[in-house]
C-alpha cells in the first residue's frame, strides 16, 4: 500500500521509521510526531515491550540567544516544564513558575498496524470528568458498561493525531498556517 502524499513531503518521507543501530525502542529515545506540515516531539519514558510504551511530551521553546524572526526554526527542547521555565526566566522578568504541574505520561500501544493512545477509565473517573465538564461524551458498549458497574476498569484506544518515528527529535512549526 502506497503512502498517501499530503502536506509536507519531508514529513511523509520521515514518518514511520525507527532510527538507530538496532532498530529497537528504548527508554529515553526521542519521538517525532508528524502532522500535515508541523512536527512535534516526545520521548520514551518507559518501555514495557516494543509494542507497549509510555511517553512524555517535550516542552519546546524558541532559543532566545538566536535571531527569532518570523519563520525561524531555532528550538530548544526541555524534558520538564520546570527546566523550560528556568530558561525563560533567565531572559526576563521571572513570570514563569518554577514549581509547575508537569505533564503526565501517556501510554501508547501498537495495535492494528498503528500507534494508539491508551485511556483507562473507571466509573468514578468518568463521572468526575463529566461533572467537571472535561468529558462530554464517551461511547460505551454494553460489555464496557457491565465492567464499569462491576467496579472494573475499561480501556479505550485512540489513534494518535499524527504518524511517528522513533530515534528522531525534529520539532517544526510551519509559519504559513
Amino acid at each position: 500500500m502506497a503512502k498517501k502524499l499530503y502536506g509536507n513531503l519531508m514529513n511523509r518521507l520521515e514518518e514511520g521509521h525507527i532510527f538507530g543501530e538496532d532498530k529497537t525502542i528504548k527508554e529515553g529515545m526521542d519521538i517525532t510526531m508528524y502532522f500535515y506540515s508541523d512536527r512535534d516531539c516526545y520521548y520514551v519514558s518507559r518501555v514495557i515491550d516494543q509494542k507497549h510504551i509510555f511517553v512524555k511530551h517535550y516542552h519546546v521553546t524558541a532559543d532566545r540567544s538566536k535571531n527569532n524572526e518570523m519563520g525561524h526554526q531555532n528550538w530548544l527542547y526541555f524534558k520538564t516544564l520546570k527546566e523550560q521555565n528556568a530558561y525563560l526566566n533567565s531572559y526576563g522578568p521571572n513570570k514563569y513558575p518554577l514549581d509547575p504541574i508537569e505533564n503526565q505520561e501517556e501510554e501508547w500501544v501498537f495495535r492494528n498496524n498503528s500507534w494508539k493512545r491508551v485511556s483507562r477509565w473507571t466509573l468514578e473517573q468518568i463521572e468526575a470528568a463529566k461533572k467537571n465538564h472535561l468529558l462530554f461524551y464517551i461511547e460505551l458498549s454494553d460489555k464496557e458498561k457491565q465492567k464499569l458497574a462491576e467496579g472494573k476498569e475499561i480501556v479505550k484506544y485512540n489513534k494518535l493525531s499524527g504518524n511517528v518515528s522513533f530515534g528522531s527529535k525534529s520539532y517544526y512549526h510551519d509559519w504559513e498556517f
